[in-house]
């Protein structure tokens, strides 16, 4: 499961890398032309589950691993499409390279003040 191949990299993480910086980064949605139903909104995958459960068990198992996550979505970085800060609805065109390298900066701010590197 998604959750075990987490917990298997935290205890990984935990037992040959203790002192090791580990951020997680939340998911995601690209556009439907890059990306299978399973990255894409309100879309089922083949088992039958969204991204929204996928972004809730990053979060969940972040929070209970004790590990920090950087989560885009809460700056509005949501569904990707081609235009919207990105040429092909995948990878970032200039205003979206800026718009994350800012997002990324901030959250690695945030995580040194808190002590995570």
């Amino acid at each position: 499961t998604y959750m075990g191949a987490l917990a298997n990299f935290f205890t990984w993480c935990e037992t040959n890398r203790p002192n090791a910086a580990v951020a997680v980064v939340v998911q995601t949605a690209a556009s439907a032309t890059y990306s299978p139903s399973d990255y894409r909104h309100d879309v089922a995958n083949a088992n039958g589950n969204f991204l929204h459960e996928f972004q809730a068990a990053t979060r969940t198992m972040c929070e209970k691993y004790g590990r920090p996550y950087i989560d885009p979505n809460r700056f509005g970085i949501g569904f990707l499409d081609s235009g919207d800060d990105t040429s092909d609805g995948l990878h970032w065109d200039t205003s979206g390279a800026v718009r994350i390298a800012k997002i990324y900066a901030a959250e690695t701010r945030r995580l040194a003040d808190a002590g995570w590197i």
